[in-house]
C-alpha cells in the first residue's frame, strides 16, 4: 500500500547502500496519523536468481517494526492449491527490511497466479523477485497478510 519505496533505516546502513540525497524533510502517511520525518534517498540492489536489479529507496527508521511477517513455506499447507509453490523457509527472526512501492511498479507484474475456486482463499503470484502470497495465511480467518519471497 505505498507509493514510494522504502528500506530499513539500519539494513540500508549495513548493506553500505549509495545516499542519493540526505536528511530530506518528508510526511508519511499511515492510516490513522500522518508523520513528519527526515529519510536518506538510497539506491539499493537485489538480487533474484542472476539477476540485480537496483532501486532508489527511502530510509525509515525501525521499518515495519511492529509488523509480522507471515511464513508461507509453512502456511501453505494448509491450502491446497498452494502445497507446490516453492516459498523458501524464512530465518528467524524474520523482518521486513524493505517494502516495494509503486514507484518500483515493474515489480508488480505477475507471470502466473494461483487461485482457489474456494471463497476467501490466499492467492499467489509470481512476480519478477518471486511468489508472493495474499489473503488469510490460515483456514476460517479473516486476517489477511501479504509478504514477498525471493
Amino acid at each position: 500500500g505505498s507509493n514510494t519505496t522504502m528500506i530499513d533505516e539500519g539494513l540500508a546502513k549495513s548493506m553500505n547502500c549509495q545516499t542519493l540525497k540526505r536528511g530530506v524533510a518528508r510526511e508519511i502517511n499511515y492510516v490513522d496519523r500522518k508523520v513528519e520525518t527526515k529519510s536518506d534517498k538510497v539506491l539499493v540492489t537485489v538480487r533474484r536468481g542472476r539477476n540485480l536489479h537496483t532501486l532508489s529507496a527511502w530510509t525509515v527508521k525501525e521499518l515495519a517494526k511492529r509488523t509480522g511477517v507471515v511464513d508461507w513455506s509453512v502456511q501453505k499447507k494448509h491450502f491446497d492449491h498452494l502445497k507446490d509453490i516453492p516459498f523458501p523457509a524464512l530465518p528467524s527472526p524474520a523482518t521486513i527490511g524493505i517494502l516495494i512501492g509503486t514507484d518500483h511498479n515493474d515489480f508488480f507484474s505477475c507471470s502466473k497466479v494461483v487461485e482457489s475456486p474456494k471463497a476467501n482463499q490466499p492467492r499467489a503470484t509470481l512476480t519478477p523477485l518471486g511468489w508472493t502470497c495474499t489473503g488469510p495465511s490460515a483456514p476460517g480467518t479473516a486476517k489477511f497478510s501479504a509478504s514477498l519471497f525471493e
